[in-house]
């Protein structure tokens, strides 16, 4: 009983995947063939059993599609559902009349049941869910559906809707009624058509591609039983049975898989580009109607039959020529948006790269400039240089005058650095009243003679507003590779640097690890000297205090040194002032 019940439970889990459906509708299909092909009853009895499988097959499908449906999919999935059970309606109203009533009318209920069924699959593929399309390409698609659906009509005509209509039959009814199941399926065409033309969606691609399958299949199994059903061939019990419900369980499947595709996302989700099949698709056609065009020029027929497809070709090369029209502005406005996108892009790497306020490359674009200068300045043995010049006092000038005078005053002094400089160096704005100036294979002299000119040329007094002000700057420099071997380690060395010349009457320096509070080396040192207090390694030494009258040692004085055990002998000079900033100098004096 256990087992039963687990087997069961596996089974119903496999029925809510499309798979667990596929292989359930090809081991009914599969044993219907095999009661066609073995034969195992007498002709009566495999009758009967091909009208109870008939509708039974497509019945199957029908809970895949109106069962647990989602709201934002409920009216495609609804419709396809409700297209499939019209189907069995109107086999069952048919087997009904055949099996119980023993007769057979034409037209009858059971064909107004049929027909309802390929309307309502077409609403279903309407109403799948789609990226917007620009006019100019709804127009274009448009015009490839119209395109196939002439050429296809065409070929019905001349095979299937001419014969249908020219043959005698009994009323004017059996007549529509007949013709409108060949329309039926070029109702189904369209729809294949449709989903052929949205491959793109890659979302809905499994669902696109098993109503495609399952339209399609329809269509075909339903030619050849007009062609049969024309020779007077066709009979109950062939080959062709099974299809009938193989094209409807597809359909379900693909309503299946349509419950579990991802919601599409238009706004943040490009076109695709369309493939090449799908290009070409629309002019497939115009070969096989010239095909038929000659065989109808040299086999005269029907007038009639003939009259309509030469009509169906006419209006197939106007429509091959509108469609190049089409093709040829849709191309032309893929030309206009790509400039314009290309336009968009440049102003939008302009912004990324530039401040905003001067005009000047940003931090990032600095840095983008100094990443390949960096591996052939080593190569070569090149040097090069980084300058960061910080305006002296500017938070007095933004206080006094405003922020907006003091832009105007950032915006002149970018202009000086760049006139006063070679075009191929690099002026930058890196943030607030700093600016950074990147000199590529330049040794010290030559940064010390760019220095100059940056001063001179701020000497000038610059006119804001109505008053003239005299500003300075101080200037940070760092080299390359001695400073620094890449443009993040330049940049904060250079940044060192020029604080340490704001304490410099030259308004000038040059990178000193000595004097950089933030150095890696200086960071381990403090580590080292936590150590060393820790476990006793520093020493003192006494040196005596001698009363100068007398000659008498009066005292002591207690300095302290530190023989590191790899940097060697370093001096109080640089680890008392890092203890006196860290905090460590209460044990250290201890």
């Amino acid at each position: 009983m256990e087992h039963l019940i687990s087997t069961l439970r596996l089974l119903g889990r496999a029925l809510t995947t499309v798979k667990g459906w596929a292989v359930l509708f090809l081991c009914f299909d599969g044993a219907f063939w095999a009661l066609l092909l073995l034969r195992p009853v007498g002709h009566a009895e495999l009758v009967a059993a091909d009208d109870v499988l008939q509708c039974i097959g497509p019945l199957l499908a029908v809970p895949l599609c109106l069962v647990h449906l989602r709201r934002r999919k409920l009216g495609a999935s609804l419709f396809l559902g409700l297209g499939i059970l019209a189907y069995v309606v109107g086999q069952g109203i048919w087997r009904w009349n055949q099996l119980i009533a023993h007769q057979t009318p034409f037209p009858s209920s059971a064909d107004l049941v049929f027909l309802a069924s390929a309307p309502l699959l077409l609403l279903g593929v309407l109403l799948l869910s789609t990226r917007p399309l620009p006019r100019i390409s709804r127009v274009r698609v448009g015009l490839d559906g119209v395109m196939m659906m002439t050429a296809i009509i065409t070929f019905s005509w001349y095979f299937v809707l001419g014969p249908t209509l020219l043959q005698g039959s009994t009323s004017l009814l059996a007549k529509v009624v007949g013709t409108a199941y060949p329309c039926s399926d070029l109702v189904l065409l369209l729809c294949v058509l449709l989903l052929w033309a949205r491959q793109q969606d890659r979302a809905l691609r499994p669902v696109l591609l098993l109503l495609s399958l399952g339209m399609l299949t329809l269509v075909l199994t339903d030619s050849v039983y007009d062609y049969q059903n024309l020779q007077n061939s066709f009979a109950i019990g062939g080959l062709i049975d099974p299809l009938w419900s193989l094209s409807f369980q597809l359909i379900g499947l693909g309503a299946l898989a349509l419950r579990r595709a991802p919601k599409l996302s238009p706004a943040v989700s490009p076109q695709p580009s369309r493939s090449l099949w799908q290009i070409l698709l629309p002019y497939a056609i115009i070969p096989a109607l010239s095909l038929l065009l000659l065989y109808v020029w040299w086999t005269p027929g029907n007038n009639t039959l003939e009259a309509g497809v030469y009509v169906g070709t006419a209006l197939l090369i106007g429509l091959v020529l509108l469609r190049q029209i089409v093709a040829m502005r849709e191309l032309h406005t893929l030309y206009i948006n790509n400039d314009a996108l290309a336009s968009a892009n440049r102003q939008l790497e302009v912004q990324a790269t530039h401040d905003a306020l001067t005009g000047l490359p940003n931090r990032s674009l600095l840095w983008t400039r100094i990443q390949p200068v960096s591996p052939s300045a080593r190569r070569d043995h090149h040097w090069a240089t980084l300058l960061i010049l910080d305006l002296d006092r500017f938070k007095e000038v933004n206080d006094t005058f405003g922020h907006q005078l003091g832009d105007q005053l950032l915006r002149q002094v970018g202009e000086r650095l760049c006139l006063s400089v070679d075009p191929a160096v690099t002026v930058s704005r890196i943030g607030g009243d700093e600016f950074a100036v990147f000199l590529p294979e330049t040794d010290e002299t030559t940064a010390l003679q760019v220095v100059a000119q940056l001063n001179t040329a701020l000497e000038e007094p610059f006119l804001i507003g109505e008053y003239p002000l005299q500003i300075e700057a101080s200037t940070g420099i760092a080299l390359y590779p001695a400073h620094g071997n890449d443009p993040v380690t330049l940049c904060q060395h250079a940044d060192v640097a020029m604080y340490l010349a704001k304490q410099s009457p030259e308004r000038y320096a040059f990178y000193d690890v000595r004097y950089d509070h933030y150095s890696t080396r200086r960071l381990a040192l403090l580590g080292d000297l936590r150590q060393a207090i820790a476990n006793s390694e520093l020493r003192l030494y006494y040196q005596p205090k001698a009363e100068l009258q007398t000659g008498l040692v009066k005292g002591v004085e207690a300095l302290v040194r530190w023989q590191h055990p790899t940097e060697g002998f370093i001096a109080p000079g640089q680890f008392i002032p890092l203890a006196e900033q860290t905090g460590l100098i209460t044990p250290l004096t201890r």
